[in-house]
């Protein structure tokens, strides 16, 4: 309320304003003419009515009947300033009005969704409590016993009928999902689907807002809600980086084995971003076997490529060491740097003849990279050609990269930086 102080003290003295504007500008009503005309009671008129008659600009039969013309009050008899000011000002007071009153109307909202989520989340509590620590057994092939379905179907008649709770309660279970494994956590995707929540997460996920299509995937995977896979697949060409990401995840944890083909169906680039978190979901698996990823690594799809070179680093997919060399040669500038990266990572002495050949031709990042690839694979013979780098170079990156190479050549440090 102390924001609007400034505004109540300039509408007051605005209001003020406008009287005095009023009463100033009105005329003086006590001055009256009386006119008499035959057959007709005397008539009252002012001054300014008299002279209109006179013109005989108001047509009046005085001989017929009465005329009592009086000076005009209110709001349409103020100079035009006069009104505007006061349009103005009733203008900003009805805003302010209004504005509280919304402000109003949003505290009381927010306090009693507050006060709802308080109770949802304490009834959620107790409900989860007796549902897993459960003495009853239920029957072969079932998660849950007749007594548990019964207070599963209670709490849902109780609080799964609002909006507002059926949002509260599926955050709140994606929550305890996270925590949980085994057992329990079949449980809370059993919940999902008794619950009906799977029907609000594919509602969702038909939106024309990508967040919210987003927000879907998230809950759909991590509940493993595998018969969505397909509504899920048509998304990974989506313009849209993050809704792209989120379906990718998605579908190699919806899936048991051959979780990347689905890359061969790709039209788009997988951003860096992308590919890490992929990458990142893939570590997580259990299941996963790395697949051949020779027809990628040979491909026109220069993310493809760097995506596979990023999974033989991480998994050390030593028996794809060939294909690494042989990309030594590729057109990206980039792919030729994640190459030698790899190469260093996964220790191929093999790879040190060839990276030096390749020297003189390639460009100044990639020359950085093979001077850092000689201090990790290479031996005390390389100490001469890092030396004549460094007197040959102006490069200050260069020549700083070749000294490092010998400090790491006579010290014995073969860290992947």
């Amino acid at each position: 309320m102390k924001a609007f102080a400034p505004v109540f003290v300039f509408l007051f003295f605005a209001a003020i304003f406008s009287k005095t504007a009023i009463m100033a500008s009105s005329p003086d009503s006590s001055k009256k003419i009386v006119i008499k005309s035959a057959g007709a009671p005397g008539a009252l008129m002012d001054r300014d009515s008299i002279r209109a008659l006179s013109k005989n600009i108001i047509p009046v039969n005085i001989d017929r009947q009465s005329v009592l013309v009086n000076e005009k009050k209110g709001y349409y008899s103020l100079p035009q300033g006069a009104r505007i000011l006061f349009g103005i000002c009733y203008f900003f007071l009805t805003l302010v009005l209004i504005t509280m009153l919304l402000i109003l109307a949003l505290r009381i909202i927010k306090s009693l969704r507050l006060e709802n989520a308080k109770k949802a989340s304490v009834a959620f509590e107790e409900f989860i409590m007796e549902i897993i620590f459960s003495d009853t057994v239920p029957e072969q092939g079932k998660i849950f016993s007749e007594t548990q379905m019964i207070k599963i179907n209670l709490f849902a008649e109780l609080w799964l009928n609002v909006k507002f709770n059926r949002d509260f309660i599926l955050g709140s279970m994606l929550q305890l999902h996270k925590n949980l494994t085994g057992e329990t956590a079949e449980q809370i995707q059993e919940l999902y689907v008794i619950f009906g929540l799977e029907n609000d997460s594919n509602q969702r996920l038909k939106s024309k807002k990508w967040h919210i299509q987003a927000k879907a995937i998230n809950e759909l995977e991590q509940m493993h809600y595998r018969r969505s896979y397909r509504e899920i697949y048509r998304l990974i060409n989506n313009p849209n980086e993050t809704l792209r990401s989120e379906a990718y995840v998605a579908i190699v944890s919806m899936k048991n084995k051959n979780q990347l083909t689905f890359l061969n169906n790709i039209q788009v680039e997988m951003s860096d971003w992308e590919q890490l978190n992929l990458l990142s979901r893939i570590n997580q698996l259990k299941n996963f076997v790395v697949p051949d990823l020779t027809k990628w690594l040979s491909g026109t799809n220069e993310s493809f490529v760097k995506f596979s070179i990023k999974i033989i680093q991480y998994f050390n997919v030593i028996e794809q060491t060939e294909e690494l060399i042989n990309l030594l040669s590729s057109r990206w500038e980039n792919v030729r740097i994640d190459a030698i990266k790899a190469l260093i990572f996964l220790q191929v002495d093999s790879s040190r003849i060839l990276l030096l050949q390749r020297f003189n031709g390639e460009t100044i990042p990639v020359q950085i990279e093979i001077i850092n690839a000689i201090g990790n694979i290479g031996d005390y013979k390389d100490n001469n050609w890092l030396n004549d780098i460094i007197i040959q170079n102006t490069d200050r990156q260069m020549t700083y990269a070749a000294g490092k190479a010998i400090k790491k050549l006579h010290g014995g440090v073969s860290e992947f930086n």
